[in-house]
């Protein structure tokens, strides 16, 4: 069989644009081709569910829930009781006995949990891996249960310093044949700084406490007291530690899926720190917001769902929407045999929608079977720009 290069379908696309009625200005044409290696035969993958445990989380999900606390307020003690705040909601989406994430697909991974900040005084202390990744799948479920349970949202969000200290768990070392992931749930920007030129401006606010020091762009608005949280739509966020602990979890082999939750999560500065930790995490959405944004229940419970059945499956997202799915070529490329490839077929060997491709069971089965590292996937795939 001729081998057809992506490039060349570009080149005849772009030569043959036809003229109806006026002439029209011919439009640029791009390729795209993306490679992806099957590691073949392997254990159940790890992952990491990295929740954030906030003050914010006792806020409602949207305007018609209330604060889970005794009073309804945003200082008030935390009731896990009251329905309709993020954290509350969150727990169980995860831990439902019926129809809870981890009672849903427990059989496809091995979940742990950790959670951020620490509990206790500190605004910013680094979050913990409270259960570990279990060696059988579903053997964590009932204590991922309990211990979310236990928790009470407070203080800030060290994000960083968490997923540093997740890279450093034992349970959650490489194993032979084992994939690993993150899910981090998130429901604001990561506002602890603890050293440099953004604490001094945090500082400042909080020795002038006036809107040019607090405020105004170069400026720097505590969170809390404490001088290590910061939050400003233009500096004061933990942008770049946040990205660099990322990319360092994709460079040690783990990758991460970004989930935003609630409305503190859909503007400002919070989205160009989420959409640069989803690029670093090797999964990002396509459109302006690449991570996975739910601003209700309903759309978090979709969202996981598809992140954990993904694992499962041979699902891959493209960079960008194809024009058309006649404009993409997906083939199966035997790297012990040089001249051994196959086109794959729409339908039969994969679907597209929007930006995401789908291998059939039956292909994918095929591929999970294969000895490691035998296959790769080829997708290219035509844009117009």
């Amino acid at each position: 069989m001729k081998r057809i290069s992506i490039l060349a379908v570009a080149t005849a696309l772009a030569s043959c644009q036809a003229y109806e009625f006026e002439p029209v200005e011919p439009k640029a044409i791009g390729a795209e081709r993306i490679v992806v290696p099957f590691q073949g035969k392997r254990a159940p993958p790890k992952v990491m569910l990295v929740v954030d445990t906030s003050g914010s989380m006792k806020e409602p999900v949207d305007e018609q829930g209330r604060y889970c606390t005794t009073d309804g307020t945003a200082n008030g003690v935390y009731d896990s009781s009251i329905p309709g705040c993020k954290w509350n909601e969150l727990k169980d989406v995860l831990a439902n006995e019926t129809e809870g994430l981890l009672e849903k697909s427990g059989s496809i991974a091995r979940f742990g949990l950790a959670a951020f900040p620490a509990p206790g005084q500190d605004q910013c202390g680094a979050g913990s891996v409270v259960v570990d990744s279990p060696t059988v799948n579903g053997a964590s479920t009932a204590e991922i249960r309990t211990r979310l349970g236990t928790i009470a949202p407070n203080n800030g969000t060290p994000t960083s310093k968490t997923l540093e200290v997740v890279a450093r768990a034992p349970s959650f070392a490489p194993e032979k044949d084992t994939l690993r992931f993150i899910i981090l749930l998130t429901d604001g920007a990561p506002n602890c700084v603890a050293e440099g030129a953004i604490v001094e401006l945090c500082n400042v606010c909080e020795r002038e406490k006036t809107a040019e020091a607090c405020y105004a762009p170069g400026t720097c608005s505590p969170t809390y007291g404490a001088r290590t949280s910061c939050s400003d739509s233009r500096t004061c966020l933990d942008e770049a530690g946040m990205t660099g602990a990322v990319a360092t979890l994709k460079r040690l082999g783990i990758d991460t899926f970004v989930v935003g939750f609630g409305a503190g999560t859909k503007g400002g500065a919070t989205v160009r720190v989420l959409n640069a930790a989803a690029e670093a995490g090797g999964h990002p959405q396509s459109g302006e917001v690449r991570y996975y944004q739910a601003d209700n229940v309903e759309t978090l419970r979709d969202y996981l769902a598809k992140i954990v059945e993904g694992l499962d499956k041979c699902i891959f997202t493209l960079g960008e929407e194809p024009e058309s799915p006649e404009f993409l070529q997906v083939e199966l490329v035997d790297t012990k045999d040089p001249d051994g490839f196959r086109v794959l077929e729409q339908s039969q060997d994969w679907t597209l929608s929007g930006t995401t491709l789908t291998l059939s069971t039956a292909r994918c089965d095929q591929l999970k079977a294969a000895e490691k590292d035998r296959y790769e996937l080829h997708i290219g795939y035509v844009k117009i720009l």
